[in-house]
């Protein structure tokens, strides 16, 4: 896996307005893989992603309970509470990644570790460096 870069933010805005900066780059229809603590700004940065897509930043809430929330270019998943993979769950997943949608994935590590060769996408990693401090960390699966 090779490091692309490393951008520390200070505020929920920066977080979303660097998405936004990885999108315009990477383009649309990739798959975002987004792992941290809790609060660690994982569904800020797909605020940004949506936001980057023409998506209004209020409509774009974790789907913690239901695991999915489609908004049309976007597929934000919130995989926290899945204990073990759920093959359903991956055929969406699937389904999402093969219309062509950006796909976000929060917790994405019980698909990872299930189906090693298929979510290849881009990794983002979170870190609280202090209160107000995170630092993101963008690498490739492949």
């Amino acid at each position: 896996m090779k490091s692309l870069l490393k951008r520390t933010t200070k505020t929920a805005k920066e977080t979303a307005d660097f998405a936004g900066e990885l999108l315009k780059e990477f383009g649309h229809g990739r798959i975002w893989l987004l792992s941290g603590d809790l609060g660690c700004g994982k569904t800020i940065f797909v605020k940004g992603l949506g936001k980057a897509l023409g998506i209004s930043e209020a409509k774009i809430k974790s789907p913690t309970f239901t695991f999915r929330a489609d908004h049309g270019l976007l597929a934000h998943y919130d995989l926290y509470r899945l204990d073990k993979p759920d093959e359903l769950l991956f055929e969406q997943i699937n389904e999402d990644i093969l219309s062509g949608k950006t796909v976000a994935i929060e917790w994405p590590e019980i698909f990872v570790r299930a189906h090693k060769n298929f979510l290849k996408g881009i990794r983002i990693s979170f870190i609280h460096k202090s209160s107000k401090e995170r630092q993101i960390t963008v690498t490739t699966s492949h």
